[in-house]
C-alpha cells in the first residue's frame, strides 16, 4: 500500500514526522507494541520513542495499556481520527472568533480612535465674542489666534479684536487674520495690534473659522450669524497646519 498519502494526511492533523513514523509502525504491526518493540520497528532510541508515544497520546492517536508488568500502546481505531479532526474543526472555529475580536483590538491599538468632538453652537455677534473668550478662558497655553474670515465680518469685530490683541501681545500671543478677498485691501492690512492678510484661499464655512489651542471655532452667515465651537485637538492641529500654510503663501 502506498503509505505517502496516508503520511501527508496524518501530518495535516497536526502530526510530526516522528509521531506518524511511530504510529505507522504500530498500525503495521498489529496496532499495538512496546516502547521497545517500537523502537525496534522505526530505528528510533527507545527514550525518543517514549516521549513520541506519550505526544501520541496526548493527541488522543494511541492509548496506554498493560500487557502483564509491560507498558504498551495501542493505536485507536482509524475512524477515530476523523473525531480528531471535527474536535480540531471546532477549536479552530472557536479560535476565529476569538481572533475576529484580538485583530479588532490590536488594530485599535495601533490606530487609536479620536474621540468624539465636543459641539456648541452660538448665535449672534455676542454669541461669536462669547464663544471666542470661552476658547481663551480654557486654553492653558496661548501661542496664536488664528482667524480665517470675510472683509465684512472682520469690520463687524474689528473694535472688539483690536482690545484684545491690546491684551493678549504683552503675553506673546499672537492675532493673525487672514481676509478671505482675491486682493489685498489696504484698509486691513493696516489694522493696528493684529495682523491681517488678504487671501484667495476659501474654507467650507461662508464666513470663517478660527484656531485657538484644542478649539476650531466656525461661523456661518449665510441666513442668521451662527457660531459652532468644537473641542478635539487632532481636528484643531490639521486646522492649524493648514492655516499656517495659508498664511505663509500669503505674501504681507
Amino acid at each position: 500500500m502506498e503509505l505517502q498519502h496516508v503520511s501527508e494526511t496524518l501530518g495535516g492533523l497536526g502530526l510530526t514526522e516522528k509521531e506518524i513514523g511511530v504510529y505507522l509502525s504500530l498500525v503495521t504491526h498489529g496496532g499495538i507494541g512496546s516502547t521497545i518493540e517500537v523502537a525496534a520497528y522505526t530505528g528510533i532510541p527507545r527514550t525518543s520513542v517514549y516521549d513520541v508515544l506519550l505526544s501520541l497520546q496526548r493527541k488522543g492517536v494511541v492509548v496506554e495499556k498493560r500487557r502483564k508488568n509491560t507498558k504498551i500502546f495501542s493505536v485507536e481505531t482509524p475512524s477515530h481520527l476523523l473525531a480528531i479532526l471535527h474536535k480540531q474543526e471546532a477549536l479552530l472555529a472557536s479560535t476565529k472568533q476569538k481572533l475576529k475580536s484580538t485583530v479588532a483590538d490590536l488594530e485599535s491599538l495601533m490606530s487609536p480612535a479620536l474621540p468624539v468632538p465636543s459641539l456648541r453652537q452660538f448665535h449672534g455677534e455676542e454669541g461669536i465674542v462669547k464663544m471666542w473668550e470661552e476658547q481663551l478662558l480654557a486654553t492653558t497655553q496661548l501661542e496664536a489666534f488664528n482667524i480665517f474670515c470675510t472683509h465684512e465680518f472682520l469690520a463687524r469685530f474689528q473694535p472688539w479684536l483690536q482690545e484684545k490683541s491690546r491684551e493678549l501681545l504683552p503675553h506673546g500671543v499672537q492675532v493673525k487674520v487672514l481676509v478671505n478677498s482675491p486682493s489685498e485691501d489696504p484698509i486691513f492690512i493696516k489694522i493696528r495690534n493684529f495682523e491681517v492678510k488678504a487671501s484667495n484661499h476659501t474654507y467650507v464655512f461662508a464666513a470663517g473659522m478660527n484656531v485657538l489651542g484644542d478649539f476650531i471655532g466656525f461661523w456661518n452667515e449665510m441666513h442668521s450669524l451662527t457660531g459652532m465651537l468644537m473641542e478635539n485637538a487632532h481636528i484643531a492641529r490639521m486646522q492649524r497646519v493648514m492655516f499656517d500654510q495659508a498664511w505663509t503663501n500669503t505674501p504681507a
